[in-house]
């Protein structure tokens, strides 16, 4: 997250290169995700493309971000680059939750403010006031709700980058580090975080911050192929410059910037070599947890099962953190010699997910409300075992509530039908009931991932899921007034009739409101929600296959015709879920069907519905 001025002190030492096609940089690149995706969003001029989509532009705007990242990257290794690896978080150290917190919370007062200054919201453009940097207005400079998610699952479903693009059980910091220690040529790092440059990169490892980069195509040269010249920091070479111990290179720098951010450069160098000296003496204990950050930060251990390898490199990275708190809690578990006995004497095993601030209307109940029951029966899933072992065991989303960031603990259901309502069991013959209910009823929706668009559309109208002895009720013909309002107004916020218009992107269409906002992002929530259920439900079954391959091998097979039953119940549903829509999916256009979306209407919504209405 940074050493606030680090960068700037050091400056001067920064060694420009130029890579181009004719003359390739001969350094492996190993890619920062998280500041890679932020940074190319927030500068539109990095690939000389037009700026991101309003902010409530949702679907257009993930769309943007992943398409905007792959060309630059496209445009990074045209120009003689060659990456290595792609790393994203895929959990971050406790240390770090406070800092969340503080980043939830400034996210949440930031979308409020917005929500002050603009009350009439159809008239809120990005025309001006102007950010002087990302040309985008303050108040309103904001990055989609998935912003990471979406780069990665545009990384991951394009061939060239695929096979390097990894979420790991870590900070990504620590691996890009480690990656670039391993490599015996040396390798660069490309971050826009000062902590890398603290990080041990070994003796030829180096970084370069994505800011300084400056595309090209050389001078003079009409033909001339694309360059890119960067700036290069070799923490080793400047630590011996600045005459500090070897053996911690820029650590105690570093900590004195921190410790003391407004002394000069020389009084930090000259404090970093005396205290080194002492702490040669006597430990410092506020020096060694700083070094701990760096030098044994936390990492999760996974199974080595290959498929849940595969499955982890593409999850979302709030999916990917709860499934690294829970395989910690298994594993430790496991060495413990197996279950807790007695709830009396063990602190209650805390798991938290930290939900993002949805765009929407904050005067309100947060639209994470929607599709809560969705999230409870995916936690359900993944946690069955852990409940088990640990009955204590307390899951809590964070997100907002009301005005303020806060923690609620979400009740899990019961493993069987034992308490009827309230069942793993009960809640997938629900939503597939639901799911098979809409499609009977409107068989003509050009797209299959419509019908999970009117899943959540149900979502949204309806407080629980309906008992499985009967199907969902039919709208009530206001309810279906409300659904077709909501579609239409969908439709017109996921597109447009120029993608390349910057000033029809910029503007949101007139008959936008806070309250159509509001259903947008409550929508939004159920059909996340439906996307974290799918890939829980991935990672649970590829756990349970692993468990089922250990246990033949040792010879002590455990399968039971209820596990063998539940395994083909999760397997069905997971089937169903394959046709969830993308982050980037305009949920409303007509993709394929010749007689809508190519004129800017969309689907006849009305003649859909109304034929089974």
């Amino acid at each position: 997250m940074g050493i606030p001025h680090l960068t700037a002190h050091l400056q001067s030492y920064g060694r420009p290169v130029q890579s181009s096609a004719n003359e390739p940089l001969r350094d492996a690149v190993i890619v920062d995700g998280p500041a890679l995706a932020y940074h190319v969003y927030y500068t539109p001029q990095a690939t000389q493309r037009h700026p991101p989509p309003h902010p409530l532009r949702t679907a257009l705007a993930h769309e943007y971000a992943g398409r905007t990242v792959v060309a630059w990257l496209d445009e990074l290794q045209a120009s003689g680059i060659s990456i290595a690896q792609i790393y994203f978080d895929g959990a971050l150290p406790t240390d770090k939750v406070p800092t969340r917190w503080k980043r939830l919370q400034a996210s949440t007062d930031q979308w409020r403010t917005s929500y002050a200054l603009h009350p009439d919201i159809g008239s809120w453009s990005l025309a001006t006031p102007a950010h002087p940097v990302t040309g985008t207005p303050k108040a309103c400079n904001k990055a989609p709700a998935f912003l990471i998610p979406a780069v990665v699952e545009a990384l991951t479903t394009t061939p060239r980058y695929a096979d390097i693009t990894r979420v790991i059980p870590a900070e990504a910091d620590l691996y890009c580090a480690e990656r670039a220690r391993d490599d015996d040529r040396g390798a660069i790092v490309l971050t826009a975080d000062s902590d890398l440059l603290v990080h041990d990169l070994g003796p030829r490892g180096a970084v370069a911050f994505l800011p300084d980069l400056v595309f090209g195509r050389g001078a003079g040269h009409f033909r001339a192929r694309p360059s890119v010249q960067l700036t290069l920091y070799h923490p080793t070479l400047i630590a011996e410059r600045l005459k500090l111990d070897a053996a911690d290179g820029l650590l105690s720098l570093a900590f004195e910037v921190q410790k003391y951010p407004t002394i000069p450069f020389r009084t930090a160098v000259r404090r970093a070599k005396l205290n080194a000296a002492a702490r040669a003496r006597v430990a410092d204990a506020g020096f060694q947890s700083f070094v701990r950050g760096y030098r044994a930060a936390e990492r999760y251990t996974l199974p080595a099962a290959p498929r849940l390898q595969a499955i982890f490199q593409r999850l979302d990275p709030r999916i990917s953190e709860l499934v690294c708190q829970q395989q910690h809690h298994h594993h430790h578990q496991h060495l413990s010699g197996g279950p807790v006995q007695s709830t009396t004497t063990t602190t209650p095993l805390l798991l938290h997910v930290y939900l993002p601030v949805l765009l929407d209307d904050p005067s309100r109940a947060s639209a994470w409300q929607t599709g809560l029951s969705i999230r409870r029966l995916a936690y359900s899933v993944l946690l069955r075992e852990s409940r088990d072992s640990c009955p204590d065991l307390d899951l809590r989303e964070v997100s907002r509530h009301g005005a303020r960031v806060a923690a609620r603990s979400v009740p899990l259901l019961a493993h069987d039908d034992s308490v009827h309502d309230e069942s793993i069991p009960h809640s997938i013959h629900a939503l597939l009931s639901l799911h098979h209910d809409i499609q009977s009823r409107f068989p003509h929706l050009p797209n299959a991932h419509y019908y999970w668009v009117l899943v959540g559309v149900h979502a949204i109208l309806s407080t629980a899921m309906q008992p499985p002895d009967r199907s969902p009720p039919r709208p009530t013909p206001t309810q279906l007034q409300s659904v077709l309002h909501l579609l239409r107004l969908l439709h017109a916020l996921s597109y447009d009739d120029d993608d390349t218009n910057e000033s029809t992107l910029g503007h949101l269409p007139v008959r936008a409101s806070w309250s159509i906002v509001h259903l947008v992002a409550r929508l939004q929530a159920a059909l996340y929600s439906l996307r974290m259920l799918r890939q829980l439900l991935e990672v649970e079954m590829a756990l349970h296959g692993h468990e089922q391959e250990q246990e033949q091998a040792d010879g002590t097979p455990t399968a039971t015709t209820a596990t063998t039953a539940t395994t083909a119940t999760y397997a069905k549903l997971l089937d169903r879920l394959q046709s969830l829509p993308d982050l980037g999916t305009r949920l409303l256009d007509a993709a394929g069907d010749d007689d809508d979306g190519d004129d800017g209407s969309g689907p006849d919504w009305d003649s859909i519905l109304g034929r089974r209405a």
